[in-house]
């Protein structure tokens, strides 16, 4: 091989290399995925619709909900005489 055509295998990458080709052409790579942060993220927006479902659920209903998160005192009885 003369040294001409070993500089142009040089510069050249190995063409089962893919992410040497898309990195000199300036296409960016994919993301490593990350599926533990996904799922968290899917279960947390869940339990965020959730929770205003039941809001707006109890809401509609007429039931006041706590400000601190406790739940609500039993309601009191009268004696019937």
């Amino acid at each position: 091989m003369t040294a001409a055509a070993m500089a142009i295998a040089a510069r050249r990458p190995h063409p089962n290399c893919l992410h040497a080709t898309a990195a000199s052409e300036g296409t960016p790579m994919p993301k490593k995925p990350n599926y533990r942060f996904e799922r968290f993220e899917r279960e947390r927006q869940k339990a965020e619709k959730k929770a205003e479902r039941l809001a707006a659920k109890q809401d509609k209903a007429g039931v006041a909900k706590p400000e601190d998160g406790s739940a609500p005192p039993p309601p009191t009885e009268t004696p019937e005489e």
